[in-house]
């Protein structure tokens, strides 16, 4: 899992795999994800994402393995998680 954070525009791109998107769906409005051919999850795009965002929600309809939901939790507060909010500026970060 890599994650990326553009201050610029507020937003977060969690990278799951090095599928090629096939297609991006809407998930809720600000959160996007993209899956492959075969409607695998290749990445998740979250934007203000200091906000309460689906993850329970993608990780139960796209099979989000129990280690990368955990890593994310530990990430946002609201997803249950108990450390701060970790993007202020322009990040990268491999879990």
């Amino acid at each position: 899992m890599k994650i990326s954070y553009d201050e610029t525009v507020d937003a977060v791109y969690i990278s799951l795999s090095d599928s090629i998107v096939e297609r991006t769906i809407e998930i809720d409005p600000g959160t996007l994800v993209d899956v492959d051919g075969s409607g695998r999850l290749v990445g998740i795009e979250v934007i203000r994402p200091a906000r309460k965002w689906p993850l329970t929600a993608i990780a139960e309809a796209y099979g989000l393995g129990d280690d990368d939901v955990r890593a994310l939790e530990a990430l946002w507060p609201e997803a249950g998680g108990t450390s701060p909010f970790p993007f202020t500026r322009r990040t990268e970060l491999a879990v």
